[in-house]
């Protein structure tokens, strides 16, 4: 496993940050009472999203995803905008949640990129 170096051109347009946690529920088929167990584990999942970009700036970001090899390496990322209420997180190990990427491509040949990471435990 390495870490790969993230593109920094451009900047995200957006990032939806979200917590996913081990809690449990099991519920009834009769009478629909729920037993809940709630686990420790909790993981940083973000949805990074890119402006439309040019074709140069395109292929750093897919030589990017092509080092990452699916769910096999890592980037680092600074999530401190993501989630403001927790101090120290600046540099966050993130993996690819699916191992494969896709991108769109208009007419006038932007390029469309966004993708989803979660954290590296």
């Amino acid at each position: 496993m390495a870490t790969v170096t993230i593109p920094t051109t451009p900047g995200f347009k957006s990032i939806r940050a979200l917590y996913r946690n081990s809690t449990a529920m099991s519920v009834s088929k009769y009478n629909f009472t729920q037993q809940v167990y709630s686990w420790k584990g909790k993981l940083k999942v973000v949805e990074f999203q890119l402006p439309p970009m040019n074709q140069t700036d395109a292929d750093n970001w897919t030589e990017f995803f092509d080092d990452l090899n699916g769910y096999e390496n890592t980037f680092n990322a600074d999530l401190s905008t993501a989630y403001p209420h927790e101090t120290g997180i600046t540099s966050v190990a993130m993996r690819l949640m699916e191992p494969e990427q896709s991108w769109t491509i208009d007419e006038a040949m932007h390029h469309g990129i966004s993708f989803i990471a979660m954290e590296a435990l």
